[in-house]
């Protein structure tokens, strides 16, 4: 049983959790067993993200006043929130998905709150199903040296369609 120290100390936990946090995305969690939980939240850490499961009521308490406020207040039944400390990151949100996929969908995003916007649940999927920035990044470079060499394949195959029509008018 959850005494009310206890109550207070995860309300300033997650108190202190929402207050440095960048981002933060909550969930559905049912059917996770002990040991999976402990391997998601390892591979959270990895990416400096914490994943902490606690009553609605406790975590609605905790956001009070800080920019989650509303995230929190549209939480009902079995709740996790996932709190993202690097505001450029949202790996650790993609790792929650790939866990997902791994078992059997147990972790379903509820929403979340990113650069100033509250998103619902659909919205918060594709955000974790979005590429890191490092990957997006080197795909436009990849683009952009790619656009060059086109360019220059173009004009080459038009020179070569000029020479051979020219030799045909000769």
């Amino acid at each position: 049983m959850v005494t009310k120290n206890d109550k207070v100390t995860i309300i300033k936990e997650l108190s202190e959790n929402f207050a440095s946090a960048s981002a933060v995305f909550t969930t559905d969690q049912l059917g996770l067993t002990v040991s999976q939980i402990t391997t998601l939240r390892a591979k959270l850490r990895e990416h400096g993200a914490k994943y902490k499961i606690a009553k609605n009521t406790l975590i609605k308490k905790a956001a009070e006043g800080s920019k989650f406020e509303d995230l929190a207040t549209k939480l009902e039944g079995p709740s996790a929130v996932l709190f993202c400390f690097n505001s450029k990151d949202i790996e650790p949100a993609s790792a929650v998905k790939s866990f997902a996929k791994e078992n059997e969908e147990k972790v379903v995003f509820k929403g979340a709150f990113l650069d100033g916007n509250t998103l619902n649940a659909e919205e918060a999927k594709q955000v974790a199903g979005l590429p890191s920035k490092d990957v997006l990044l080197s795909q436009i470079a990849g683009l952009l040296v790619n656009i060059p060499s086109s360019i220059a394949y173009i004009f080459d195959e038009l020179s070569k369609k000029d020479a051979d029509q020219s030799k045909l008018v000769n």
